[in-house]
């Protein structure tokens, strides 16, 4: 599972032409993972990545993914220097939740990040923890508010960290 966001000629006095017509629309974008379009694909491969399917991600990024993975873990190695003689063990768990970029869901296993995927789920928290082998890490930002009724999420966080109340 994943979003994608197509662009189109939507004309406002026909709003069911592409319901009709699919096929004039054309992929733009796509996210699966959290960080893994954002952090994990180099601006040069921005575009195909954004107009491919998960289904090729093992052929065409999986390799770009794990060097971009293995970047990160060198960079951040200082902050551990006696792990930097071997690489981080989180690596292929990294790469094989980024890989294909699609949300996976088992109802078989406790929902939350890497299962699914909850509101309150703090999943750049998790991937920068796992990337830099700090269990519990944490970025310190503010707490979404979620709301009891539709649409639960709450208003955008504000910088400064003011609470932000539901409608």
């Amino acid at each position: 599972m994943g979003c994608v966001t197509y662009l189109g000629d939507f004309r406002p006095d026909d709003p069911e032409h592409f319901e009709k017509h699919p096929e004039a629309l054309r992929q733009v974008d796509r996210m699966g993972n959290p960080a893994v379009n954002t952090a994990l694909i180099p601006a040069a491969l921005k575009d195909s990545f954004n107009f491919g399917q998960p289904e090729d991600d093992p052929k065409d990024f999986a390799g770009v993914i794990v060097n971009q993975i293995n970047s990160l873990d060198a960079k951040f190695c200082p902050l551990h220097p006696a792990d930097c003689k071997n690489p981080n063990p989180n690596i292929p768990l990294l790469a094989s939740v980024a890989v294909p970029d699609v949300l996976r869901f088992a109802s078989n296993a406790p929902d939350g990040y890497p299962n699914g995927r909850r509101p309150a789920d703090r999943t750049t928290d998790i991937l920068i923890g796992l990337i830099l082998q700090a269990p519990g890490f944490t970025d310190r930002t503010a707490v979404k508010t979620y709301c009891s009724q539709f649409p639960f999420l709450g208003p955008p966080l504000q910088p400064g960290g003011a609470p932000q109340m539901c409608p």
